[in-house]
């Protein structure tokens, strides 16, 4: 899981020095995914997000 969450983190740093746009839907979705992970993790059940889009 923390590949998947240093993967999230550079995809985002990679985003914002490239200078193009797409920052804060990138941090978006990071956030949302580690948020799903982590409401799965403390609700007793298996994370079932998928992030399709890496």
């Amino acid at each position: 899981m923390q590949q998947l969450f240093d993967c999230l983190d550079e995809r985002v740093e990679r985003i914002a020095n490239s200078g193009r746009k797409g920052v804060l839907a990138a941090l978006r979705d990071a956030q949302m995914i580690k948020t799903a992970y982590a409401y799965g993790t403390f609700s007793g059940a298996p994370p079932t997000c998928v992030p399709a889009f890496l």
